[in-house]
């Protein structure tokens, strides 16, 4: 229970139980004597989101409903075992599991329901419901919340309700559940028994449960003769279903051409070449260093110091040794070449790589010294046995914030779900680093869940602007990465960090796309700021947000290989000129995707020598 506050209307579900139910409450109160407006009952879905109370002034924070949480894979387990059983055996059985396995604790005081409930408040997330049961505590709001899902579990439909209630004198809010039962409409309580087995009838009566009310198979007598009353339903809190409500498809038709770029971004690049001694190197040295430093890193830097510096004298450009200093205190020479242009790049060392990065560029800018990477980069790593590999170092692309993404948000906002319904980007078109750069589609559910509620409150302005939607996402999405360390939020597909980063200057503010292999020439490069640039004025021109889809991994090869390539002809872009970004087995796979590729698959074949 809680104590009473204020709400906005809420947001449900309208289903013919509910109707059926309301109607009949209407009929037994009016032959009761009594006007209380109906219950307003709530089927809460998988993937929702339900309303908590710390918004206004309460402790619980929003609840994530996310069935596939391990810790309740118990309870549904013994739910659907139970479909077989008599109802009131059913719900009997579920609400005593509940009560002794589940969420033993039912102390608002309980040192372990309040530690759970400020860890989640203290990070401003919602948190999921089966956290609950990982703390074995919760109050009525969670034990209702299992209830309902555990009945529809077992087969037993029925609704969530919240009230104001009179237990011998204290006027509070309290949640449970109502079935129908031999027609009659009658409450389960698995967190207050005292309002288990009875009749809404009853319990809204002028002075609720009486000696001689009628008591449901599963319900108990009223404790000491104690007031036990609804005295008034609420219509909050708000449920928020999330769930894709649209089919998805991989062939993309695009609504319409794009004839020119309308919006001209920039890019900085970070190219990664290595070779097998740098990376069989240890990652870590004896004296705590990572191997971004260590000898082969050192000696593959120094070559390419001096091979620039003839290429210099040649060219004009300056070399200089500088040192990079990370966030942790290490120091690291670094190569920097200026040229009598303007245009520049830095030669660093990262983890079992040189890695290159260069000046913020538009796409007129690239073109103007591609050629300059190829030869001058490219090219002379691989006159010392260095080159870029797929796996290691990766071929990361920084977007540049101001150029892309207006301050409104949208944009960033429809590109981010945008990529997030391609997952196959990430796994295995341009990349298969999930670690290092997770994509939505590998989170957690939970974490998916959030992120469909951080682009539902953009969307309905309790989110306002590109900082403060990459500053949720952060938050409430990007917490937890699978694989790699601290921070979290870096290592995602899409790296926000520099955008919600503080007090920097603007051409340090991007949006880092990681889930990209290394590019293996300059041309490669071109591609990608091409195919990024047109996509975001694809999405530019379009007239709807961008819908959130499935957000689950691609299932085939063949998947990874549609998706791709609707993310290219999308926005109008000719597939066979990036084809090759994609590894072979891609390709093989989109050949005898017999759904979308048959006519190429034959024109392949009879082509073949």
């Amino acid at each position: 229970m809680m104590g009473p506050v204020p709400r906005s209307s809420n947001l449900r579900t309208v289903s013919a139980f509910a109707i059926i139910v309301a109607v009949a409450f209407l009929f037994e109160q009016a032959a009761g004597g009594t006007q209380k407006s109906p219950p307003v009952l709530r089927n809460i879905p998988d993937q929702a989101v339900l309303e908590g109370s710390v918004s206004f002034g309460g402790i619980q924070p929003d609840y994530i409903i996310d069935k596939s949480h391990p810790e309740l894979a118990v309870l549904w387990e013994f739910s659907r075992q139970k479909r077989n059983l008599p109802v009131e055996q059913r719900i009997n059985a579920i609400v005593r599991f509940i009560r002794e396995e589940i969420l033993p604790g039912r102390d608002y005081l309980d040192p372990r329901y309040l530690s759970t409930l400020s860890k989640y408040r203290q990070a401003g997330r919602e948190i999921s419901i089966g956290e609950y049961a990982s703390t074995k505590a919760g109050v009525c709001r969670e034990y209702a919340l299992l209830t309902h899902l555990a009945l529809k579990e077992a087969g037993i439909p029925n609704r969530y309700v919240y009230a104001k209630v009179n237990t011998d004198g204290l006027i509070e809010d309290h949640a449970f559940t109502v079935v129908r039962h031999n027609g009659k409409l009658v409450s389960v309580d698995s967190y207050e028994l005292d309002y288990s087995g009875r009749l809404l009838e009853d319990l809204t009566g002028p002075k609720g449960i009486r000696t001689g009310s009628y008591l449901a198979p599963w319900g108990r007598p009223v404790s000491n003769n104690r007031t036990v009353a609804v005295l008034e339903f609420h219509d909050f809190p708000k449920v928020w279903p999330l769930a894709p409500k649209m089919p998805e498809s991989s062939s993309f038709v695009p609504a319409r051409r794009l004839e020119a770029r309308t919006t001209s971004i920039k890019i900085g690049p970070e190219l990664t070449f290595t070779n097998d001694e740098m990376v069989n190197a240890e990652w870590m040295m004896s004296n705590g260093d990572v191997s971004a430093i260590r000898p082969e890193n050192q000696q593959a830097l120094e070559k390419f110091k001096i091979r620039i510096q003839a290429i210099c004298k040649q060219f004009g450009c300056k070399v200089e040794g500088q040192f990079h200093l990370w966030p942790d205190g290490w120091r690291t020479p670094e190569v920097k070449v200026v040229y009598p242009d303007g245009w520049w790049f830095i030669a660093g060392l990262d983890t079992s790589v040189l890695e290159f990065q260069a000046k913020e560029m538009s796409l007129g800018d690239l073109s103007r010294v591609k050629r300059r990477i190829e030869e001058h980069i490219f090219e002379t790593c691989k006159d010392i046995g260095l080159k870029p590999r797929s796996g290691v170092g990766g071929g990361h692309i920084h977007i540049d914030l101001t150029s892309a993404f207006p301050e409104d948000g949208k944009l960033l906002r429809d590109f981010i779900v945008d990529y997030s319904n391609h997952p196959g980007l990430a796994y295995g078109a341009l990349t298969m680093d999930r670690g290092n750069a997770t994509p939505i589609a590998k989170l957690r559910p939970d974490q998916k869940i959030a992120f469909r509620k951080v682009i539902s409150d953009f969307d309905h302005g309790i989110i306002k602007g590109r900082e403060q939607l990459a500053t949720e996402l952060e938050r409430r999405v990007y917490f937890r990465s699978p694989a790699y360390g601290e921070p979290p939020q870096k290592y995602m597909a899409v790296n926000l960090t520099r955008v919600t980063r503080k007090n920097v200057p603007d051409s340090f503010r991007t949006v880092e796309l990681r889930a990209l292999r290394a590019q293996q020439s300059a041309d490669d490069l071109e591609k990608l700021g091409e195919l990024f640039e047109r996509r975001i004025n694809f999405l530019k021109s379009q007239p709807e947000r961008v819908p959130v889809g499935s957000l689950s991994p691609p299932g085939s090869d063949a998947e990874v290989y549609s998706q791709f390539r609707s993310y290219v002809e999308g926005p109008g872009l000719d597939f066979s000129r990036f084809e090759n970004l994609l590894p072979e087995k891609f390709r093989k796979a989109g050949l005898i995707d017999p759904s979308k590729c048959t006519v190429r698959w034959l024109q392949s074949i009879l082509a073949s020598p």
